[in-house]
């Protein structure tokens, strides 16, 4: 049976120079700006551009999508996902590429940690958790002010189904403030 711990020493061995900071992780990549959208020394793994980028290098094979970084606390592994454009006034095709990123960094993971697929319902059984994490300034583009709160229930119930399903233990959405209150001040003391 595979453990949050022996997942946590095999990216620990295999992509230690993958471990970076938030400010490192969070920089935009969509108009090769180097814009971070939080500035803090808290590390992650970079996954999307970093372990990724090896991994389907090394195998020759396209890329999929997946989320910006992964940490793992105690017992949890944590999908973290930085979007620094509109959110929840986004267009469908942008809000679904976010949902294929929930699934296929699940499916990825796998592959680096060179899992059978027959493990899978041992790996889903772990807890893991997928955290949003947006720009609040950005975040309501295109959308009344009055319709916000509406907006953001609507979104969280939808990307709360991976949840309901088990592929996610939980699934929270943070303005940026609030990551660093409820995740990074939290864990950087650990």
């Amino acid at each position: 049976m595979i453990t949050v711990e022996e997942i946590k020493g095999i990216l620990n061995e295999k992509f230690i120079n993958n471990y970076q900071t938030i400010t490192r992780v969070s920089e935009r990549t969509d108009n090769n700006s180097k814009i971070s959208m939080l500035e803090s020394n808290f590390e992650v793994f970079n996954y999307d551009d970093g372990i990724l980028k090896i991994i389907n290098n090394s195998k020759k094979q396209g890329a999929m999508c997946a989320v910006d970084a992964i940490d793992i606390q105690k017992d949890t592994i944590y999908f973290i996902e930085f979007k620094d454009g509109a959110v929840f006034g986004a267009k469908p095709k942008d809000k679904y590429q976010l949902r294929l990123k929930m699934i296929e960094s699940i499916f990825q993971l796998l592959d680096v940690l060179d899992l059978p697929l027959n493990k899978f319902k041992e790996f889903l059984d772990l807890k893991k958790v997928f955290i949003l994490v947006y720009n609040e300034d950005n975040a309501y583009k295109g959308i009344y002010p009055e319709e916000k709160e509406l907006r953001y229930n609507e979104y969280k119930r939808r990307l709360e189904k991976y949840k309901e399903t088990q592929i996610y233990s939980d699934v929270k959405l943070y303005n940026k403030e609030k990551f660093e209150e409820k995740y990074i001040n939290k864990y950087s003391y650990i």
